[in-house]
Parts: C-alpha cells; structure tokens; sequence
C-alpha cells in the first residue's frame, strides 16, 4: 500500500499539471507577460512535485535534500508571484 505522502505529491503533482495546462491557454489567448510568469511558476511547481514523487518512490535523496530543493523551488515560485504583480 502506497503511503499518505506518495499520494499527497501525486495529486500535487496532477494538480501541477492541470493549473500549466490553463496557465499557457490563457497566456496564448491573451499575449500577457503576466500570465507567461505565471506559467513558470506552475511549471516550477510541477517540477517540485515530479522530484518530490521520484524521491519518495524511489527513495534516491534523503530528506534534508527534499528539503533543501524544495525550499529553493519554493523560493523561486514566490520571486516570480512578485514580479507578476508588479506592473511592467
């Protein structure tokens, strides 16, 4: 039986996936370079999600660097939120 996190990230994951899909539909609809960010920051979210889930299935890296790559994901996703909002 998989474990409560493995099915956490999955669905983190898929819900990654969906978020993208609406993200760059919209940037193509629109032209905006808001919504371009925004893609990179679902993609970046996706990223985080698919390492998480290879991690733990895997069990390749422990978990300070699940952590570590994490936080830094984490960190680029919200640097790239406020330029999003800034008005370019």
């Amino acid at each position: 039986m998989l474990g409560m996190e493995n099915l956490v990230f999955a669905a983190f994951t898929a819900m990654s996936v969906v978020l993208l899909t609406v993200s760059v539909l919209a940037f193509r609809r629109s032209r905006s370079r808001k919504m371009l960010v925004l893609s990179g920051v679902f993609l970046l979210f996706l990223v985080k999600g698919t390492l998480i889930s290879l991690a733990l299935f895997t069990e390749v890296m422990g978990l300070y660097g699940l952590i570590v790559i994490g936080s830094g994901i984490d960190t680029l996703a919200l640097l790239l939120l406020y330029i999003s909002t800034m008005r370019v």
